[in-house]
């Protein structure tokens, strides 16, 4: 006989994704997690949650500042951590493991991203904030992924999240 080790936190998680699923069924008449904005509504991580976001600096982005350093990041739905910091980061490439998030972490790392969706093109996100730098994001969420960018100033709690994992203080 097998055992299957499991968080209540994952468990509590997937029965209210599954009521707010049966709920939007009966009144919707179908289950759907995109909201008119672009972004999946999930109060915590779906189970699919996996996050990928590269840093890239403005030249003018201070140096004293940990989080805004150029970055890649990755986030998968098991809660593996990977991150890589310094010259030569690009969103292809995939960084030695870093730690193992606990189903929490996932839902806050959750909360931080989903408000920058819809993610945007590289010359929006741009001029939005110039000389913030811009991050590129792949976001997958509810069997749907979303790839593009965000500013580095509106992307900038997720950041210090993601610098603070990797071991930085911003």
């Amino acid at each position: 006989m097998t055992t299957v080790r499991c968080s209540i936190f994952r468990v509590v998680r997937l029965v209210l994704i599954g009521l707010s699923c049966g709920l939007g069924w009966i009144a919707a008449g179908g289950c759907s997690s995109v909201g008119n904005a672009g972004a999946p509504t999930y109060a915590w991580a779906p189970p699919d949650f996996a996050l990928q976001a590269a840093v890239y600096p403005d030249a003018a982005t201070p140096r004293d500042r940990p989080h805004l350093r150029s970055a890649q990041h990755v986030v998968e739905a098991d809660g593996t951590f990977r991150a890589a910091v310094g010259p030569g980061i690009h969103a292809g490439m995939l960084p030695p493991v870093t730690a193992r998030l606990d189903p929490s972490e996932l839902d806050r790392l959750w909360r931080l991203a989903a408000p920058l969706m819809p993610l945007q093109s590289a010359e929006a996100a741009a001029a939005e904030s110039p000389g913030a730098g811009l991050v590129e994001l792949g976001i997958t969420a509810g069997g749907q992924t979303q790839r593009g960018f965000a500013n580095a100033r509106r992307a900038e709690p997720l950041l210090r999240r993601l610098a603070r994992l990797r071991g930085d203080r911003p």
